[in-house]
């Protein structure tokens, strides 16, 4: 599976490389054309790992593109969400949210530029184990606490 026409996270994505802030597009975007520079795209836009791009079978409603909102799995048993402000969140991403704590899976979700995300924590889990785990593997992939803010 490949982005195509979704730019997505050339929206909701803060990348510090090409001083792209999140909820604002990357000078690089061309909305529903794709990224401009693609093939020499940051090392933090190609090590991005769109959840929509791994699952093996997800509805097309999950693009990022048509739902407005960006999923990524963090560690084996977090996803994180990313949506932009403009948009409310749609009934498919909290039916996906739901299927990923029914599934074992907790969620982090956020709207770009809000450091005030929501924890969704899998059963058996606190919310405030989940955003510690959820912290400390941000950390690992990013060397910080603040990746795609």
């Amino acid at each position: 599976m490949k982005c195509g026409t979704c730019t997505m996270c050339c929206l909701l994505l803060g990348i510090k490389s090409v001083d792209s802030p999140p909820g604002k597009w990357c000078r690089h975007a061309e909305p529903g054309e794709g990224c401009t520079i693609y093939e020499a795209r940051p090392d933090e836009c190609s090590s991005f790992r769109c959840a929509w791009m791994q699952m093996e079978t997800v509805s097309d409603n999950l693009r990022p593109d048509l739902c407005k909102a960006i999923f990524e799995k963090i560690g084996n048993d977090i996803f994180f969400c990313t949506q932009h402000p403009a948009y409310g969140i749609k009934r498919v991403v909290k039916r996906q949210i739901g299927e990923f704590v029914k599934q074992g899976f907790s969620v982090v979700a956020k709207t770009a530029g809000n450091n005030h995300p929501a924890v969704i924590p899998a059963k058996g889990k606190t919310a405030k184990e989940v955003w510690q785990k959820f912290e400390a593997e941000r950390k690992k992939i990013n060397g910080d606490t603040l990746l795609h803010n």
